[in-house]
């Protein structure tokens, strides 16, 4: 999969103009088979109404900073409402959230890690995952989410929680 990582730089007052060059040649490189998927990352559905306003084809992953207390609502909707697929980065809040009273006492009412718990969350949305560790033991604990499932009260809860670990990493800031 190729990914475009930002959808501008900063500052670039031409960036939809840029931002369609660079997708005329990805989809160029797409459709002549040398590559198998394309996809976008940290675009907001302003910029991807940029490439849908001048495409066919548009990107089949969206990569967003998601976790839980940084859901990214109107955009993860956006992307599903043209069966874009969504995958999140930091899905771990950068470990900013693991200590989190809440989580840590959900985390412990399901028998798991606040680690577990936070990865079992996005899965359970449908959401694909890319925990980042260079320990092998954590990257083995990162695979193991699937011997239980959050309740939907429970999965009410995690999703109304106030905005919590945003990186301020944001393509337009």
């Amino acid at each position: 999969m190729y990914l475009l990582h930002w959808p501008r730089e900063k500052g670039d007052s031409q960036w939809r103009s840029h931002l369609c060059q660079t997708w005329k040649a990805v989809s160029e490189l797409y459709k002549a088979g040398k590559i198998k998927a394309i996809g976008v990352s940290n675009f907001l559905p302003h910029h991807m109404k940029v490439l849908e306003e001048n495409f066919e084809i548009l990107p089949m992953v969206n990569q967003l900073e998601l976790h839980i207390g940084y859901m990214q609502n109107y955009a993860v909707d956006y992307c599903r409402e043209r069966n874009i697929h969504i995958q999140a980065w930091s899905p771990l809040g950068r470990g900013r959230i693991k200590e989190n009273p809440f989580i840590v006492k959900m985390a412990e009412k399901y028998m798991v890690t606040p680690e577990k718990l936070m990865l079992r969350f996005l899965n359970q949305q449908d959401i694909s995952i890319i925990p980042k560790s260079n320990n092998e033991e954590r990257m083995k604990a990162n695979l193991d989410i699937y011997d239980f499932t959050i309740d939907e009260f429970d999965m009410s809860l995690l999703l109304s929680l106030p905005q919590l670990g945003f990186s301020e990493e944001h393509p337009d800031l």
